[in-house]
């Protein structure tokens, strides 16, 4: 027997541990056992749990974004795995996103340019020379100013 402040707990028989619920089960023994329950038991088990999730919508989002921000680093390498397995539907997603959230692309845009002014500089060096042309032109096709003149004269 093992005293705990004024109350006597009897040791579990089989295990030897002084853990117990509040109903007097010893708590290893009873984990030990809804564990092998669990694993002779797998489908209806996960049957359950189907229909718990299909009850409880709103705990199952919650429970998600709570594991999500618990684990911002697994979150970002699953994303990361998904858009690389899918990547039609990750390219649709974020065009689908960006036409239902302009502002939010144009702060986003805006930030990110005063974050990483050098890129401006370096592109804005590598277009100065560029006309803004249509896609379907090619670049050689159109005339620089100095060509047009020798033309009309």
């Amino acid at each position: 027997m093992v005293q705990i402040g004024v109350v006597m707990i009897k040791p579990c028989k089989k295990c030897g541990s002084v853990e117990r619920y509040k109903n007097g089960c010893c708590a290893p023994c009873a984990r030990e056992y809804n564990r092998r329950w669990k694993e002779a038991n797998s489908e209806k088990v996960k049957e359950d749990y189907r229909r718990w999730k299909k009850a409880n919508p709103e705990k199952v989002k919650e429970n998600a974004r709570r594991w999500r921000k618990a684990n911002p680093e697994k979150t970002k390498e699953s994303s990361r795995r998904w858009r690389k397995a899918n990547p039609e539907r990750a390219k649709e997603q974020s065009r689908r996103w960006k036409e239902a959230n302009p502002e939010k692309v144009k702060e986003n845009t805006r930030r990110w340019r005063e974050a990483n002014p050098e890129y401006g500089r370096r592109w804005r060096k590598a277009n100065s020379g560029k006309k803004n042309i249509p896609s379907d032109i090619e670049q050689d096709d159109v005339l620089d100013d100095e060509d047009s003149t020798e033309l009309i004269q």
